[in-house]
C-alpha cells in the first residue's frame, strides 16, 4: 500500500529558475497506478511519517530521499542508510550520495515487490491530483505512460 501525504510547501519549478516548459511534469508511478508528482524541492520515503508511504516490512522508517537539483536542473535519488537499501534499475546505489534519476528508470525501495517508474511528461498525459480517483491504472509500454479513460 502507497499513500501519499504533500505536507511541506515546495517551491515551483518557475522560482528556481529552472529551464523547464510549464507542462513538463516528472512522476513516480507504481505499477498499480499510483501516481505521485516529483516537486522542486525533496520528497522523502519510508514506512512512517514520510511524503510517500511505502508499506512493506523491509523499507526503513525514512528509507530514501528525491531531491530536485537546481543547479544541474535533474532529480535524484539518495538512500538514507537504509538496512536494505535503495535500488535504481535493479542495482542498490551506494548510501548517502545522490544519483541521478532519468526517464524511464525504475526504483525499488528494500527487498519488496513494489516498483516505481520515473516518468516525465505533461499535465494532458498524466492526472497530477493525486487525490483524483484513477479509474484505470496506466501501462508501461514503449517509454510513454499512457493513461486510460
Amino acid at each position: 500500500m502507497v499513500k501519499f501525504f504533500s505536507k511541506f510547501h515546495l517551491p515551483s519549478f518557475r522560482s528556481l529558475g529552472m529551464d523547464h516548459r510549464s507542462d513538463s511534469k516528472w512522476v513516480l508511478t507504481s505499477k498499480d497506478g499510483t501516481v505521485h508528482p516529483l516537486p522542486a524541492g525533496m520528497i522523502f520515503i519510508g514506512r512512517q511519517e514520510c511524503d510517500i508511504i511505502v508499506d512493506s516490512a523491509s523499507v526503513d522508517k525514512r528509507h530514501a530521499v528525491i531531491f530536485f537539483n537546481p543547479s544541474d536542473k535533474c532529480f535524484h535519488v539518495k538512500d538514507l542508510n537504509s538496512v536494505t537499501g535503495t535500488y535504481l534499475n535493479g542495482v542498490r546505489i551506494p548510501e548517502q550520495s545522490y544519483v541521478k534519476l532519468n526517464h524511464l528508470d525504475s526504483l525499488r525501495f528494500g527487498y519488496g515487490h513494489e516498483v516505481f517508474c520515473v516518468h516525465k511528461t505533461t499535465d494532458r498525459a498524466v492526472p497530477l491530483d493525486s487525490a483524483s480517483p484513477k479509474r484505470n491504472p496506466p501501462t508501461f509500454g514503449d517509454g510513454d505512460l499512457v493513461i486510460r479513460e
